[in-house]
């Protein structure tokens, strides 16, 4: 850390201006990584006065340009990247900033130790199903950064896997945020075979991991404590990159909280994950228009969520039932599009949930574009994911008779088909939501990855 005392500023002819004496000082970061190159990831400061939970995207960052601090910052430096374990100044003794520039240089360690992860090579995908009357083509290569949503929370299969409450008849196909209830030595096999498959992003479920195993006529939870389940999210941060935790559901937590109630029950549990460095996105609640007051009170609780996710450099999304994008208020003429801007861009986009099988592909892809397009025409300030799709329809079999896209015969009659629901499928379709194109306004919006599994026809990584 260097710092540098301003030279006064001369004023007409010589003679220093009272108000002027001093020339601007700066407070700038560097962080770099153990191989001595720029980290390229956002960086975050704080420091025990004025800079805490401070973001920048640029590395150097500048972090303060002006005139002499009154009163100083004074406090022991703290700075951190995603992927990253803090680096500290430390407090003895503390760094004050004051009348003199401080330019920094953190040289930054990975957060955690990572597990040996092999590559899986998989196979390719099934054919796509017919008739095929949608895109099947990539419309951009997707990025590789922590918004794009890799992964499978449903479908991951592990042969002799234990059955454990909750589950359904195809109990081999584990729910990624069920991982705390199976013994260790099998939540690190499904997590070696998850990470193989090159998914990047886990889905953990605060609701589910903390509710009581006794719950009438809903989902048991696991009954663990939040110090369990930070152990959980440190497990899985060894062998996936990105650890996503959503906080509420409709089986555990009371329904129709207020802002405050949703911030007294959420804070803590953020600080303590936010603290052991162990999560990197957050989202309130699985399918919140189910069980949220409309409007207001929800945009409130998303938003206070979200300034706390960005604050720590972390990332916050929302869930609604299947096909939602959002729960305005009753009588909002403004409709969805009110609500994207009354969240101010505290949260980052939708983690959406399609119809599964009661959708085809080209009505998948129709559906996401009714989303798509009204990001676009924003400037893309919102992302849009495919998390959900086939999902709970894979839990107890193969093959579901549903009516797909509202089909009816000449007497309006409903037509029922018969579709697969396999993990194979999922994959099909999670490519084929990445293929999405906004074909209405033409707008250069994009789907942002999937939750559901997913990979590219050649069987590689998407």
């Amino acid at each position: 850390m260097t710092i540098h005392k301003p030279k006064p500023t001369p004023y007409g002819g010589g003679d220093p201006d009272p108000q002027t004496t001093d020339a601007p000082i700066d407070f700038t970061v560097t962080a770099m990584d153990e191989a001595g190159a720029l980290i390229t990831k956002p960086i975050v400061i704080r420091i025990d006065a004025g800079l805490s939970g401070t973001v920048r995207k640029t590395n150097p960052a500048n972090f303060y340009h002006g005139p002499r601090k009154e009163p100083p910052w004074i406090g022991d430096v703290e700075i951190s990247a995603d992927g990253y374990a803090p680096w500290t100044t430390g407090a003895d003794p503390q760094v004050t900033f004051h009348d003199q520039t401080i330019n920094v240089v953190a040289t930054l360690k990975p957060s955690f130790k990572s597990a040996h992860v092999p590559p899986i090579v998989r196979g390719p995908l099934p054919p796509f199903p017919e008739p095929v009357n949608y895109y099947t083509d990539l419309p951009w290569t997707p990025p590789t950064d922590r918004n794009y949503l890799r992964g499978d929370f449903w479908g991951v299969e592990m042969p002799g896997a234990p059955q454990v409450p909750g589950v359904g008849r195809k109990y081999e196909r584990i729910f990624s945020w069920f991982l705390d209830r199976y013994p260790l030595d099998f939540q690190k096999a499904y997590l070696t075979k998850y990470g193989g498959y090159g998914y990047t992003h886990f889905l953990l479920s605060v609701g589910d991991s903390l509710g009581p195993p006794e719950n009438p006529g809903k989902t048991p939870g696991a009954g663990h404590t939040l110090d369990q389940f930070i152990e959980t999210c440190r497990l899985v941060k060894k062998y996936v990159k990105y650890c996503h935790v959503r906080l509420g559901s409709k089986d555990f937590q009371p329904h129709y909280m207020t802002a405050q109630q949703w911030a007294d029950y959420a804070d803590p549990i953020m600080d303590a994950l936010i603290a052991a460095k162990v999560v990197d996105e957050f989202s309130l609640a699985w399918e919140m228009n189910l069980w949220n007051t409309p409007g207001q009170p929800l945009i409130d609780a998303l938003r206070h969520c979200g300034q706390k996710a960005h604050a720590a450099g972390l990332t916050s999304w929302q869930h609604f039932s299947p096909h939602y994008t959002s729960w305005f208020a009753d009588g909002d003429e403004r409709g969805r599009f009110g609500w994207y801007d009354d969240l101010a861009n505290d949260v980052d986009g939708i983690n959406y949930q399609t119809m599964g099988p009661a959708w085809s592909p080209q009505m998948m892809q129709a559906r996401c574009v009714d989303t798509l397009y009204q990001f676009g025409q924003r400037g893309n300030d919102y992302l849009f994911r495919l998390e959900e799709d086939l999902a709970f329809w894979m839990w107890d079999t193969d093959v579901v008779t549903v009516q797909v896209d509202d089909a009816v015969d000449a007497a309006g009659n409903p037509v029922y088909t018969q579709v697969s629901v396999t993990p194979e499928d999922a994959n099909v379709r999670g490519y084929i939501g990445a293929c999405t194109i906004d074909d209405v306004k033409h707008t250069d919006a994009k789907i942002w990855g999937f939750g559901n599994g997913g990979r590219r026809p050649d069987g590689s990584r998407l």
